[in-house]
């Protein structure tokens, strides 16, 4: 690996990292709070086109939640930081290695990472804020609100947007010279 190709790698994670957080700071109403569709999310399909969206996301994603907690609009707290982090770092890792599964040319096990590790780890941090002993009544209209939130971000609006990106030929342009 050259010297070239890694400093390319961490510029593209840097820069997925800062326009998840801009799009997180541009719309705090969406992205934090019991019921949200944090638009970033879309950005964890981008390991689809580089590993560097991995690390990119994660990035963005804690830098997010530290975010959201500095200015209060993170309810959950600094759990999140470190919870909600790592279920989106793991289900980065989780898109890009089932980034070949596809169903009718789209890769919808990868859409489906987020939403599912998101739903469980989000709404249990939520469901912690919320009851003094674990409710499953709770954990579940949790987990369906931010399971909800996560489909429209990445199934609603991603799954299309990685069509257009792999039709225009775009991500080959934009991704290939860091493959």
């Amino acid at each position: 690996m050259t010297n070239t190709f890694t400093a390319r790698r961490i510029a593209v994670s840097g820069l997925i990292g800062a326009a998840y957080l801009a799009l997180c700071v541009a719309l705090p109403m969406l992205a934090f709070g019991q019921v949200q569709v944090r638009l970033a999310e879309v950005f964890t399909l981008l390991p689809l086109f580089t590993p560097a969206g991995i690390w990119g996301v994660t990035i963005g994603c804690a830098l997010s939640n530290i975010y959201g907690l500095a200015v209060g609009a993170n309810i959950i707290g600094i759990w999140d930081i470190f919870f909600g982090t790592a279920a989106t770092f793991i289900a980065a890792l989780l898109t890009y290695r089932f980034r070949e599964v596809e169903w009718r040319g789209l890769p919808l096990l990868s859409a489906l990472a987020p939403v599912v590790l998101n739903g469980l780890v989000v709404g249990a941090e939520l469901t912690a804020v919320m009851s003094p002993s674990f409710d499953l009544r709770i954990f579940v209209l949790n987990f369906g609100s931010v399971a909800l939130g996560e489909l429209i971000a990445c199934v609603i609006i991603g799954l299309p947007l990685v069509r257009y990106l792999r039709s225009s030929g775009l991500a080959h342009r934009i991704f290939s010279h860091i493959e």
